[in-house]
């Protein structure tokens, strides 16, 4: 599955990484998992264009995020044809192809600027060229000193 980390897709849609991870931790986005601590998340491309559309329902019509996230997957969906939420009055449409378009130059960009980092314990360091070796570990030589 292609997907894009959770900094690229920050980056992308203008907003902080811990505000990006705390929706997807705390509301349900298509296609991303919610995994335990210390797993890194992937959002695939379907998701990332759910989450720039629920950010431009919610900063134009005031629409919290959880209802937003949902309206703008019905919109993606249904190829982003008119939705009637409460027939026969509010109906939403969306050029999805411009969307689609204005999110990839976005994202493009994006992926330069926000390089993949690793996670966890960085490396040991190394002394005179030679890897440090933890001080419970042994040479065969050493192990068979040892007194019995």
């Amino acid at each position: 599955m292609r997907g894009y980390t959770v900094a690229a897709a920050a980056v992308t849609l203008r907003v902080s990484p811990k505000w990006l991870d705390n929706v997807l931790s705390h509301h349900s986005v298509a296609g991303v998992r919610k995994g335990r601590q210390g797993i890194k998340r992937l959002i695939p491309p379907n998701a990332l264009l759910d989450l720039e559309v629920a950010l431009i329902l919610t900063r134009s019509f005031f629409i919290p995020i959880g209802a937003a996230l949902a309206l703008a997957r019905e919109l993606r969906e249904s190829g982003g044809e008119a939705v009637r939420e409460h027939p026969p009055f509010p109906t939403i449409g969306l050029d999805l192809a411009a969307a689609r378009s204005h999110l990839d130059r976005r994202l493009g960009d994006a992926i330069e600027a926000a390089p993949d980092r690793p996670r966890g314990r960085p490396p040991r360091s190394k002394k005179n060229g030679a890897p440090v070796r933890a001080p419970h570990q042994t040479t065969g030589k050493d192990a068979g000193s040892s007194a019995s």
